[in-house]
């Protein structure tokens, strides 16, 4: 299982990405590799547009599972 350290560095890697995709060479169509926030370090393909509409990075099968509230 990776590391909470690798979970954060993917998390903070993707933000970094998405300022830098985000700049005025940049289409809005373009796809980017963003790392899975899970902290297993697999690339993630997807656009800026579907980054700021989800809730993290998660390849397919590595999304967390939701918790129950009490």
């Amino acid at each position: 299982m990776p590391s909470d350290a690798a979970r954060e560095i993917s998390r903070v890697t993707n933000q970094n990405i998405r300022d830098f995709a985000f700049g005025e060479e940049v289409r809005p169509g373009w796809t980017w590799q963003f790392f899975c926030e899970c902290g297993c370090f697999a690339l993630v393909e997807m656009t800026v547009a579907q980054y700021d509409a989800g809730s993290g990075v998660w390849q397919l099968g590595h999304e967390p599972t939701p918790t129950l509230g009490t």
